[in-house]
């Protein structure tokens, strides 16, 4: 039987294209996976989606554009 593992490579800051998992962008911003379950689910979160079969990413530039509306508020 072959076994496969989860990657647990740490998000590489240099690309900006990079799929970051719900793991990923909660450390990338300091919060719970929760919150931004909640928050997707409430419609508040708002960085596009990308799909990958049943799996939902976040492109690594879009997730800190969407902060940095909010840092210069």
């Amino acid at each position: 039987m072959l076994m496969m593992s989860r990657s647990t490579a740490e998000p590489d800051p240099s690309d900006p294209d990079q799929l970051l998992t719900i793991q990923q962008v909660a450390g990338l911003l300091q919060i719970c996976e929760q919150t931004i379950r909640n928050r997707v689910a409430s419609g508040t979160f708002l960085p596009p989606t990308h799909r990958v079969g049943r799996l939902v990413r976040w492109r690594r530039a879009d997730v800190l554009e969407f902060v940095g509306r909010f840092e210069n508020e």
